[in-house]
């Protein structure tokens, strides 16, 4: 353990620390633990616009939550990743009820493709997906029926090969053709 007087600058496994608390370990693996049978909390301050950020363990059952005014989003034991849920039952799970619905707006973004699943598992049974700025979409009624709203539709079998097309804007519906 170093204390440098001049800057109050900790250094433990170094002579030279280079700010508050500059930890080096030259072993396998350089960590710090936090342990407390309550509650292990990592506090991030930003005085000067009273920002607080949390990283706590042990607050609710052993989940790992991310707080700053309010948890924002969890990882439970088992793996699952919840934002706006305080309880996540898939891997990941985005909750947003500021609309008084659950309503959830992310991006998926890759090559290759991208699958996403919608649970409408609450109380309004309408999963819709709406792409962003188009006016276009899929949803699914509570009669089980699938709507498609664009201005063109095309349907593609696994390889790629378009296999039929509606034109929306004329009302035109075409198999085996483009």
């Amino acid at each position: 353990l170093f204390v440098e007087g001049g800057t109050d600058h900790v250094g433990i496994g170094t002579n030279a620390p280079s700010c508050k608390l500059h930890v080096v370990d030259t072993t396998s693996e350089g960590k710090i633990i936090i342990e407390n049978e309550t509650l292990a909390l990592l506090q991030l301050k930003q005085p000067t616009s009273s920002k607080t950020f949390n990283i706590e363990l042990g607050r609710t059952d052993g989940d790992l939550t991310f707080r700053s005014t309010a948890e924002r989003m969890r990882i439970t034991e088992a793996g699952n990743v919840g934002i706006g849920t305080t309880s996540p039952s898939a891997r990941l799970h985005v909750e947003d009820t500021t609309l008084g619905y659950n309503q959830a707006v992310f991006k998926v973004v890759g090559g290759g493709g991208s699958t996403v699943q919608i649970d409408g598992q609450g109380t309004v049974w309408t999963p819709k997906i709406n792409l962003l700025n188009t006016n276009q979409g899929i949803e699914r009624d509570g009669s089980n029926k699938m709507s498609i709203f664009a201005g063109e539709v095309r349907i593609k079998d696994k390889f790629g090969n378009q296999r039929a097309v509606f034109d929306n804007n004329n009302g035109r519906l075409g198999i085996g053709t483009t």
